[in-house]
């Protein structure tokens, strides 16, 4: 490497490297659990029974979201960024839409097992067959609630980085396959 190309070159820390990333994402998680918790004494408790009775994979989802979104910003406000940084946000802004497919078949597990108590006590008492029949449908909500989470936040995160992308052509006036190092000979 010759004298000129290391003055040229600039090592960038991912915005997903970050530890402040991290931890603006659990706060706003567990700021956003106690929110739903202060309806659980009101006339609103269902917000809290729907929201708290779906399991754990919808929290880290919300994390994942939270997490995509603090970065793409930190993203945004560093334009020069490499485009290894940029290829990493588009791949973290798909990981909800992951998860919550991975929800959604723990839901529908969740929903078979229920129905098989519920085929299981056919003959039983009516306590046992509320409680096959809510297990059934507290699966398919949880299913339900996974995929939208996951989806919807899939679309904020990819509209997000599309942004940040588009800022980052504008700023540069260039294409995005380029990076600052690219003008170091111009």
């Amino acid at each position: 490497m010759n004298n000129i190309d290391a003055q040229h070159t600039v090592l960038f820390k991912s915005p997903y490297a970050s530890l402040l990333n991290d931890l603006i994402a659990l706060v706003l998680t567990f700021a956003t659990a106690f929110a739903v918790t202060v309806f659980k004494d009101t006339e609103n408790r269902h917000i809290y029974l729907l929201i708290n009775n779906r399991g754990p994979a919808q929290w880290f989802i919300l994390y994942l979201i939270f997490r995509n979104i603090s970065a793409t910003m930190l993203a945004k406000r560093r334009a020069f960024l490499p485009d290894l940084h940029f290829r990493q946000a588009f791949a973290f802004s798909l990981f909800p839409f992951f998860f919550g497919l991975i929800g959604t078949v723990q839901g529908l597990g969740a929903a078979v097992s229920g129905f098989a108590h519920f085929l299981g006590n056919g003959a039983g008492t009516t306590d046992q067959i509320k409680s096959s029949v809510f297990e059934i449908f507290t699966g398919i909500g949880i299913s339900l609630d996974t995929l939208f989470l996951g989806l919807l936040g899939t679309i904020m995160c990819l509209g997000l980085y599309v942004q940040a992308l588009a800022g980052r052509i504008k700023h540069n006036g260039a294409m995005p396959e380029q990076t600052p190092n690219d003008y170091a000979g111009e």
